[in-house]
């Protein structure tokens, strides 16, 4: 299976929150339903060339954006997090559904004020987590 295949969470690969992101769902996801790289990386500017949903300029992405690519659909910020626990067993499925229920603008915003502040709370890491055993087989 390649790339454009796969889903896949692109994050910040300095970010201590990210990789607790990335850590949590390889916890969770016992189907493997996701894959995982980094936003730095080449892979992420192929896929995002290639999807079906192009992301504008406008929408400001950064490296403070968590982006899911999902079946050529590319979910960013706390879209992409509703999508990525949906795709996880129960409670997070069903955390899913009551983090949609409040408007995209007013998540984004708390998206945006977390991501703003996330160095200055978690600071970054020298070295990779990812690198670790078990994410081996789901590492692009």
């Amino acid at each position: 299976m390649n790339e454009v295949e796969k889903n896949i969470i692109f994050i910040d690969g300095e970010c201590i929150l990210c990789d607790s992101l990335a850590q949590f769902v390889n916890n969770r996801d016992k189907l493997k339903v996701f894959y995982f790289s980094s936003l730095q990386g080449d892979c992420f500017k192929k896929i995002i060339s290639k999807s079906k949903n192009k992301i504008n300029s406008s929408d400001s992405l950064s490296l403070s954006t968590v982006i899911l690519y999902y079946e050529g659909e590319v979910y960013y910020k706390s879209k992409a997090i509703i999508k990525i626990l949906s795709k996880l067993p129960f409670p997070w499925k069903f955390f899913s559904f009551f983090i949609a229920i409040f408007p995209n603008f007013f998540r984004d915003i708390i998206y945006n004020f977390i991501a703003k502040i996330r160095y200055k709370i978690f600071e970054k890491k020298t070295t990779c987590e990812l690198s670790e055993e078990s994410f081996m087989d789901r590492l692009i």
